[in-house]
């Protein structure tokens, strides 16, 4: 399972391709092929002080339940699926529309594309790839020069701005 890019804006379209062959090297034709998409939040990593890229800070108590949230939802939410068929070069590509995230928070997502393919003997046989939808172009994050501050005295933070590999930006 391979992408035609490895990271995207939120926004645009994805081709995702799929090529099956079996051991002695034939292209798997004429196979089903379904796949699904999860998405997660995503935030940068960038190493040194501890700078917050979202709203991750735990300010507001979400109740996830006992079989969802992050623990219960190893690959993320589930946002699409489909099928299809393996065409003569035993490949299959489909595209993952521009609309893909709507429906989901705002904020970057690191989406996990699960693809399964099941043989003439009924061997299903899965693989995945992971594609990041970034929000934006830069991240900013904040960091608190102090963690208390009093009630009508000035209190400052710190602001770093990166590109999507976590370099700083102007």
């Amino acid at each position: 399972v391979t992408h035609d890019q490895a990271e995207a804006l939120r926004g645009e379209t994805v081709a995702v391709t799929v090529e099956a062959s079996y051991f002695f090297g034939g292209p798997a034709t004429d196979l089903p092929v379904n796949w699904s998409v999860y998405a997660s939040s995503f935030r940068p990593d960038v190493p040194g002080p501890y700078y917050e890229f979202g709203d991750g800070g735990n300010f507001y108590y979400e109740d996830f339940g006992p079989f969802s949230g992050p623990i219960g939802d190893a690959l993320g939410e589930h946002v699409a699926n489909g099928q299809g068929m393996t065409d003569g070069n035993g490949r299959f590509t489909f595209t993952l529309p521009a609309n893909l995230l709507n429906d989901l928070d705002p904020g970057s997502r690191r989406l996990m594309v699960e693809v399964t393919i099941t043989d003439l003997s009924q061997f299903p046989v899965t693989g995945r790839t992971q594609i990041t939808m970034h929000a934006a172009e830069t991240y900013v994050g904040i960091i608190p020069s102090d963690y208390l501050a009093t009630a009508g005295q000035t209190a400052t933070v710190d602001l770093l701005t990166t590109d999507w590999a976590g370099e700083p930006v102007g």
